[in-house]
């Protein structure tokens, strides 16, 4: 079976000029396969001549979830300065995460929460929403155990919430949104596979 995806989403193969890609890794285990995955789409991006950072979400130091009384009261502390300058840098976001409860880890959701905040990542002029993270693209690798047939027909409302209720919202186009199915069955032929396509993309 080939690797899944929700929807076959259009991208521009093979990038010719040097990126800054930012790699944001939300899972907690050393053996997941989406950090390997990560790490592959690091070290083949690297090799094709684009400059790297990986966020590693659950490592220290960790960010505190949003807590406020009054969102005027919000100031951004180190980690979210760190963390909305090199979203800043970067031409292109890439998101590696498994799907738990069909939806994404609790710390990648506190992320978006956090760093993609009005002002920065977007504002609003005459009643209407205005991306401020134009010329950024988006790519998605996300694991998951079930089969792929059911994420389609339960889960596409989250693809749509993150491709277009977040990245579009902001300004950044999606431009591979891959899920990879079954994990805890897969052979190593298959993930072989998916490695090679993670490659692939990273180019």
């Amino acid at each position: 079976m080939p690797v899944g995806v929700f929807k076959k989403v259009r991208y521009t193969k093979n990038q010719t000029k040097s990126m800054n890609k930012l790699i944001i890794l939300a899972h907690p285990s050393k053996f997941g396969f989406a950090r390997k995955a990560s790490e592959l789409y690091s070290e083949a991006s690297k090799t094709a001549g684009h400059s790297v950072v990986t966020l590693d979400l659950y490592k220290e130091p960790r960010q505190d979830f949003l807590t406020f009384e009054h969102v005027k009261d919000i100031t951004p502390d180190e980690l979210k300065t760190h963390y909305q300058a090199e979203i800043s840098k970067a031409d292109e976001l890439a998101f590696f995460f498994p799907l738990w409860w069909v939806e994404a880890p609790a710390i990648l959701k506190n992320f978006t929460d956090n760093n993609f905040s009005a002002g920065f990542a977007y504002k609003y002029s005459k009643h209407r929403p205005v991306g401020l993270l134009k010329g950024k693209t988006a790519k998605f690798f996300i694991t998951c155990d079930g089969p792929l047939w059911l994420y389609f027909l339960i889960a596409v409302p989250f693809r749509m919430i993150w491709q277009n209720m977040i990245m579009r919202f902001c300004g950044i186009r999606t431009t591979n949104f891959v899920v990879f199915d079954q994990m805890r069955k897969r052979n190593q032929l298959y993930k072989d596979k998916a490695l090679a396509r993670i490659k692939k993309l990273a180019s």
